[in-house]
């Protein structure tokens, strides 16, 4: 038996779970899958749905898999930030904390900076810096 894995989808977009596949060495594809239940729950950031399936071969061997899906963002941060000469003010509402990076993209390190808003820095000196908040 196996399924696609977790999935991390943005609210407001759509989802569903994709049922697993299953094969058996002595039925073939001769398997019953049923939902054995879903499970919902609510974090800070989002929300996590679980589901599971039981595979039952043709002489009654039962395995179970499951697949979460986390709907990220369900409490969007909102996140300001003022320029003023050197100094860099970077204000956040909602959970999480922030982090700065020199770059983005794949290369990108990501270090914590602060878990308190409002973040102030004056330490810019011609630099650029990208900031995210992260949801604990």
């Amino acid at each position: 038996m196996s399924s696609t894995g977790s999935l991390v989808v943005a609210r407001g977009c759509s989802w569903r779970f994709d049922s697993p596949t299953a094969l058996d060495d002595c039925c073939g594809t001769n398997v019953t899958l049923t939902v054995v239940g879903t499970v919902t729950s609510q974090t800070i950031c989002g929300t996590t749905h679980t589901r599971t399936w039981r595979a039952t071969d043709c002489c009654s061997n039962s395995i179970t898999c499951s697949q979460t899906v986390t709907v990220a963002g369900q409490t969007l941060p909102t996140v300001s930030i003022v320029q003023a000469g050197q100094t860099v003010t970077v204000t956040w509402t909602g959970p999480g904390h922030l982090e700065a990076a020199d770059t983005i993209g794949p290369g990108a390190i990501w270090m914590p900076v602060s878990t308190t808003s409002p973040f102030i820095t004056s330490t810019m000196h011609g630099e650029q810096r990208f900031f995210r908040v992260v949801c604990p």
